[in-house]
C-alpha cells in the first residue's frame, strides 16, 4: 500500500493507514455472516423501469395484527447519492407498526436507484 501524504486530511483520498485498518477489521472482526442474514431477512424485489432492473424493499404492516380502526398509507422513501437503501433500516419497523394514539401505519417502498445497491446502472447519460 502506498503511503499517504502528510497532513492532507483526505484531501487527496483516504490515507493509507486509516484504509489499512478498515480492510483489516472487515478481514478480521466484521461478521459478514450476520450481515449477510440481515440482508436476506429483508423483503426484497426488482421489477423494470424505463429498460433498467431496479431494485426495492417492499415492507408492509402485518395486517393480521392491525386493529380495524387503522389506515394503511404507502410511502416511497429514496435515499440520496452515494447512499443506499440500508439507511432507512431502523425506521421499517417503526412506520409499518400501529403505535397508540395513531389510526395510520405505512407500507414502505424504497428503491435503489439506478446505479446503487442493487440496481442495474444506466449504459447512456
Amino acid at each position: 500500500m502506498v503511503k499517504s501524504l502528510e497532513n492532507t486530511n483526505f484531501t487527496y483520498g483516504i490515507d493509507s493507514k486509516v484504509l489499512k485498518d478498515i480492510i483489516n477489521y472487515w478481514r478480521k472482526d466484521y461478521s459478514w455472516k450476520l450481515a449477510e442474514r440481515r440482508l436476506n431477512k429483508l423483503p426484497h424485489f426488482t421489477t423494470e423501469i424505463e429498460g433498467l432492473e431496479i431494485h426495492f424493499l417492499h415492507v408492509k404492516p402485518s395486517l393480521r395484527d392491525l386493529p380495524r380502526n387503522i389506515t394503511v398509507f404507502p410511502i416511497l422513501m429514496i435515499h440520496g447519492w452515494p447512499g443506499s437503501f440500508l439507511e432507512f433500516e431502523e425506521v421499517f419497523n417503526f412506520l409499518t407498526s400501529p403505535r397508540e394514539g395513531s389510526s395510520v401505519v405505512f407500507e414502505v417502498i424504497i428503491p435503489s436507484i439506478p446505479g446503487h445497491g442493487f440496481s442495474e446502472a444506466p449504459a447512456k447519460p
